[in-house]
């Protein structure tokens, strides 16, 4: 997970909105518990949902969607380079 957007959604769900609304005449009970796995999971969730809205979108127009890395070479140039997966990796990250 990353982006400026699911950061933002991490600190707007966070224990910290929680403080700042009693401020704003809300009662929140005492010990309210956080998972913070849950969060995580339900950010990614709705981060892929509006990926997919997005890509399903571009489909629609006729785009072609490229799963890539791309730079400017210049004002009216890119170049774009592939993004491999590996789901069995040697040493890569997060479960295989």
């Amino acid at each position: 997970m990353g982006g400026a957007y699911s950061e933002l959604l991490c600190v707007c769900v966070s224990g910290h909105s929680l403080e700042d609304a009693t401020k704003y005449g809300w009662e929140v009970p005492e010990g309210v518990d956080h998972k913070w796995k849950t969060m995580v999971s339900n950010i990614q969730d709705h981060i892929g949902s509006l990926n997919w809205g997005y890509r399903t979108a571009l489909q629609d127009k006729n785009v072609k969607y490229m799963n890539s890395l791309a730079s400017f070479v210049d004002d009216h140039t890119i170049t774009v380079e592939e993004m491999h997966t590996c789901t069995a990796c040697p040493g890569a990250l997060g479960p295989a």
